[in-house]
């Protein structure tokens, strides 16, 4: 079976893919900042949708959250942490 370019972008544009990736994206976001020491605005999750797929980030905000991802790596690391 093989499946269209435009079947997997519609796929990977799905709400469905949408909210796994906003799901695992809190997790890291969680796992960034467990203690919540920056606040609920430290750390945001943005979902966006591109031509082809669903996109989201987690981009620390608040300064000090920008100089602990600098220094410490924090964003890299909660990858693996907020993982399954």
């Amino acid at each position: 079976m093989k499946i269209s370019r435009a079947t997997l972008a519609r796929i990977a544009k799905s709400d469905a893919v949408q909210l796994a990736l906003f799901v695992r994206a809190e997790r890291i976001r969680d796992a960034c900042d467990p203690d919540n020491r920056f606040g609920e605005d430290g750390y945001v999750v943005a979902v966006g949708q591109g031509r082809t797929r669903a996109r989201v980030a987690v981009i620390a905000v608040h300064p000090h959250a920008r100089n602990s991802n600098r220094k410490n790596h924090t964003l890299l690391k909660s990858i693996d942490a907020g993982g399954d």
